[in-house]
């Protein structure tokens, strides 16, 4: 009877110490990684704001924005926008030249008749006659520039005054390259606005 008594507490013991070795053993199940070192990888171009792909393929074709608008290098000109605010219809103009393109702010003059219109969501700035007027302006200007965006939005021309009145007072404008390109992404964002 002893011996019995003997060999269940060895039984129990026993039994207690694999109980807490199996309480301090890692319960993840084998394969299965959890959160462990795993980040999420996006194969996309972010700046062309892409799903993430598989096998080369893009997942949903919907949400790609052609990155029109990803400038590297800004230039105020103030010789080209003292050139279209002579225009008769241009009251004031700023232009900022980037890598290929030309964006120009530009009020109207009280001469030219027209006053922009704002109707629902859409501002119907400028005719597209006179945005073409001011491209072709520009293009015989500074010929190596590929596309040029115009507007005589109000915000988009206080902006552009600031930038040049900061720019002025001997701020870098390459400190506005990110702002800028963000900017010009809303103002103009269809391959319509280009002239």
């Amino acid at each position: 009877m002893k011996g019995a008594r003997r060999a269940q507490a060895l039984m129990t013991f026993l039994l207690a110490v694999l109980l807490a070795l199996a309480g301090c053993a890692d319960v993840s199940r084998m394969g299965d990684l959890g959160h462990k070192n795993i980040r999420p990888n996006r194969f996309a171009d972010d700046r062309a704001q892409e799903m993430n792909r598989s096998f080369g393929r893009q997942m949903n074709n919907n949400n790609i924005v052609p990155d029109r608008h990803g400038n590297t290098r800004l230039e105020l000109s103030q010789l080209l926008a003292e050139k279209i605010a002579a225009m008769p219809e241009i009251d004031a103009a700023y232009v900022m030249l980037t890598d290929n393109n030309a964006y120009v702010a530009v009020t109207e003059s009280a001469k030219s008749g027209r006053r922009a219109i704002r109707s629902g969501d859409a501002y119907d700035d400028l005719a597209i006659g006179l945005k073409d007027k001011v491209a072709d302006r520009v293009r015989s200007l500074v010929p190596g520039v590929r596309n040029v965006y115009v507007s005589a939005n109000p915000d988009f021309f206080g902006r552009m005054r600031e930038i040049a009145d900061e720019v002025g007072r001997g701020r870098p404008i390459q400190g506005f390259l990110e702002e800028f390109n963000a900017m010009v992404a809303r103002i103009f964002p269809t391959p319509d606005d280009t002239r």
